[in-house]
């Protein structure tokens, strides 16, 4: 949900979550409301509230990876694919068993971030996720499982990120994307069924009809 609104002023109509917030906190706390009083829109501005997101961030980013360090062994899940500005971005996943040192014991799996990466190649790859875990200060000989889809720049026997995952740390295994196989299992089944490839072949010219504008979009949703 977006913080601000169409309007950056206080009690008034369409001024975003973040500031109906803090007028809401208003009607409850005393020191709120006596700021409010006196100093109306000082330390409320756009980029007090981006500086507000930073600092939740990076305190989430910071315990996920105090977590992460606490289990030691961790997995490594991760994906390409282009924004809507058509910049191809990977999104990195670890995935830990905690011991109950800090969380109750268990299987945890958190999103890290995502990385604009500027080739999609094997050795890129590879590159950009070790210097991630540098700046992490995360171990690659703690890495214990890799996963990603079946694309030969990922998953292939020779230049990939797997086998140069796995020359770097052989107890680094492989493990594929099932749902990436069922999508090609379901892939190849439809190309061997006339009326699937007319019926999805109908609904991919449908959506590329939709999408195009948005009041045939609005339309129809």
């Amino acid at each position: 949900m977006a913080f601000r609104g169409s309007v950056d002023k206080l009690f008034e109509p369409k001024n975003g979550n973040f500031l109906g917030l803090v007028q809401l906190i208003a009607k409850f706390d005393p020191v709120m409301q006596d700021h409010l009083r006196r100093i109306k829109d000082h330390y409320l501005g756009k980029c007090i509230q981006n500086e507000l997101i930073q600092l939740m961030c990076n305190k989430v980013h910071k315990t996920i990876i105090d977590r992460i360090k606490a289990s030691k062994y961790f997995a490594v899940i991760f994906d390409c694919t282009p924004s809507v500005s058509h910049k191809e971005q990977l999104s990195l996943t670890i995935r830990y068993v905690s011991d109950d040192s800090i969380v109750p014991a268990g299987i945890y799996e958190h999103f890290i971030e995502f990385i604009e990466v500027m080739e999609s190649t094997g050795k890129s790859l590879l590159d950009v996720l070790l210097d991630k875990l540098v700046t992490l200060s995360l171990n690659l000989q703690d890495i214990r499982d890799h996963g990603y889809d079946n694309g030969a720049n990922m998953r292939g026997n020779k230049s990939c990120v797997q086998a140069r995952l796995l020359e770097m740390n052989p107890r680094a295994f492989f493990s594929p994307c099932a749902c990436h196989n069922y999508s090609l299992l379901l892939g190849d089944i439809a190309k061997t069924c006339l009326e699937g490839i007319t019926f999805f072949g109908i609904l991919r010219r449908l959506y590329v009809l939709l999408s195009a504008s948005a009041q045939r979009w609005a339309i129809f949703t």
